[in-house]
């Protein structure tokens, strides 16, 4: 008996004792140490042991978070209150786009970002009324929910408990009223599967939709904002999931990668956690959202989503509240300036083998070693950058990256106060976790050169549908005189044609009949009249998109055009579902060759679909540049005359 009385003891001095981290956030609290004090010993004297270590876990975390000084932060509201006015006039998303921008660029010119304005570390501020009443809050959603109230207090803290998951948003009222709703839907749902639930909850905020091109850069810090606008990024709305979801009681993260290992650019979303199970969806409400754990697996070749193709990820990381150092900011021999910036927070966790199966990468470093490195890392492309994505410790001439994405080509670097050095020659690893060198072999080749970005065969094999369309020319409108001019007797590719007019004669009336599964992004007439010859677009908001790289949906088959007056037709241009990225006439391109950095070989003109470029060093990673048009571009290897993306 004395012996348990003595185990009893200890629990009651432990439980009772601050433990050191949260300590060391006490005195690092300065005046507010009083505030988070109180939240302890309220915890304490309700003898709570489940809260007060929540408590513990949100207060020793909180160190390095902070929100952004906002007292001027309303009259950036102002602008949202505009972009409703402007609504009211306009239902043209592309007018409302354009007098929204100039007024939120005119406005930034004077006033400049609020990202500028001074930090409030959470530390310092946060009072203690907040902190217990979010405390309560979550624990009654947690208990409320009947798809969460059974897992466990770590999953609780990490996924459910915090107050925020990014810096700088300030979590506002705006859920605090809402989610007694949401709970009380869930129970109405339960025992119906949790996707089909948070679908349930989901659509109701369908309408924040995805863009990127309206009010670029706004700061939405709060959760009303974002509802007050409904035209976000996918990093905003990433944490406007989070607060819905979280403030319901359901565990929620936010997953991202930090570049594509086969496209451009970085991508975030949200991934429900239920113990030992994850399911990834797509931020903003669609009919594929649930999609991610197989297109994300890196073995599908083709997504089997529309026009969504291949995907391949380097790494996935998860945000995360409390503190997880990696080894690179323990190690007191490296410097912040010779750490890529992925790896100095200590907010991320990995969480690849979640979604894929990976493969530890072990190479020999053949190059020079900087003084003083550690580490090396290993990069993917972006463009003409690489973008480090994976750290790992030197060992003698030996480096182990582990957990890597298959299917990708990637670089291993040395970082240097900023600078990436190559540490050797890229690679490829293969789905079998096999390492093959990508290395320039002393020949030359020559190149014939067809496209900058790769072609998704979805998108290629659709344009096949336009073969057996047919252009007709009338004078009267109900067409009665028509008279076929040019037919689609070919499988057309992601690229423009012109077609000639059999017939020469003057009409008024243009029609073009085509499959009602295919698609159109424009419609081209070369027409001559007594002033001149003009190269006339004739675009339908309703049928043809405004943008040669993209497409309108539709239900009809036909296109009829009244050209106003009777005009003689040359020919008849039109161009299916295209990506502008095939090579095209008339353009100014540059291609470039890896030796360490990138080297041009020349600009050049295309003069029809193809270039040809001569004596290009062979056996390495290449990329084709074109400065007249958008950024898209990938590298590509070189093989029996075919080019080979990655």
């Amino acid at each position: 008996m004395r012996k348990v009385l003595f185990v009893f003891f200890l629990t009651l001095i432990s439980c009772d004792r601050i433990p050191n981290d949260v300590l060391s956030a006490l005195n690092s609290a300065g005046d507010n140490r009083n505030e988070l004090q109180r939240v302890i010993d309220h915890y304490k004297s309700q003898k709570s042991q489940q809260k007060l270590k929540a408590a513990y876990f949100l207060i020793s975390n909180m160190t390095t978070h902070y929100s952004l000084d906002t007292s001027g932060y309303i009259s950036y509201l102002n602008i949202l209150s505009t972009l409703d006015s402007i609504r009211l006039e306009e239902n043209n998303d592309d007018t409302i786009r354009l007098k929204i921008n100039k007024i939120w660029d005119n406005y930034q010119k004077v006033r400049g970002s609020i990202n500028s304005n001074p930090l409030r570390y959470d530390l310092q501020h946060i009072k203690a009324e907040a902190l217990i009443n979010h405390i309560d809050r979550k624990f009654t959603a947690w208990k409320s929910n009947p798809y969460s109230k059974r897992v466990s207090f770590n999953t609780f803290c990490s996924y459910i408990l915090p107050y925020r998951l990014n810096d700088r948003i300030l979590p506002d009222d705006y859920f605090i009223y809402n989610n007694k709703l949401i709970i009380e839907k869930a129970n109405r749902l339960y025992p119906a599967s949790i996707l089909e639930t948070i679908d349930s909850i989901l659509i109701k905020y369908s309408d924040i939709i995805y863009a990127a091109d309206m009010l670029g850069h706004f700061p939405y810090l709060t959760t009303s904002s974002v509802m007050k606008s409904k035209r976000i990024e996918c990093e905003d709305r990433v944490w406007f999931n989070y607060y819905l979801l979280s403030s319901a009681g359901f565990p929620v993260a936010i997953d991202f990668i930090p570049n594509w290992g086969n496209r451009n650019a970085s991508h975030t979303w949200n991934t429900i956690v239920m113990g030992d199970q994850t399911f990834p969806f797509e931020p903003f409400y669609s009919t594929d959202r649930w999609e991610y754990r197989n297109i994300y697996n890196n073995q599908m070749e083709d997504g089997f989503v529309k026009w969504w193709g291949k995907f391949r990820l380097p790494k996935v990381f998860r945000v995360t509240y409390e503190k997880i150092e990696n080894d690179i900011i323990k190690d007191d021999r490296v410097s912040a300036e010779d750490i890529p910036t992925l790896f100095r927070s200590d907010r991320v966790v990995d969480v690849s083998g979640e979604y894929f199966e990976t493969a530890d990468v072990k190479l020999t470093i053949e190059r020079e070693i900087p003084d003083d490195t550690y580490y090396a890392y290993l990069c993917v492309q972006n463009r003409e950058q690489w973008v480090p994505v994976q750290y790992g410790r030197i060992r003698g001439n030996q480096v182990l990256f582990r957990d890597m994405g298959k299917d990708i080509v990637y670089l291993p670097i040395f970082y240097r106060q900023g600078k990436e050095i190559p540490a050797g020659e890229p690679f490829y690893l293969s789905q079998n976790g096999k390492i093959k060198p990508i290395t320039l072999d002393g020949k030359t080749q020559k190149m014939h050169i067809s496209r900058r970005y790769p072609l998704n065969e979805k998108k290629a094999l659709s344009n096949a549908l336009l073969k057996g369309a047919v252009f007709s020319l009338a004078n009267k409108a109900d067409f009665s005189d028509e008279v076929i001019c040019a037919k689609i007797d070919f499988a057309p590719e992601m690229k423009k044609y012109m077609l000639k007019n059999t017939h020469q004669e003057n009409f008024r009336y243009v029609r073009f009949l085509y499959p009602k599964k295919a698609y159109l992004s424009e419609i081209k007439l070369l027409v001559s009249n007594k002033m001149s010859i003009t190269d006339t677009i004739v675009l339908n908001s309703t049928t043809i998109d405004s943008k040669l790289a993209s497409h309108a949906d539709k239900s009809e088959n036909e296109i009829i055009i009244d050209m106003g007056m009777v005009n003689k037709v040359l020919s008849f241009g039109f161009c299916g579902l295209n990506d502008i990225f095939a090579v095209m006439p008339d353009v100014e391109y540059e291609l470039f060759y890896w030796k360490d950095r990138w080297v041009s070989l020349g600009k050049a003109r295309s003069e029809n679909s193809s270039l040809i470029y001569k004596s290009v060093p062979s056996g390495g990673l290449y990329y084709l540049d074109c400065s007249e048009k958008d950024a898209f571009k990938r590298m590509f290897t070189y093989k029996d005359g075919k080019q080979l993306f990655w």
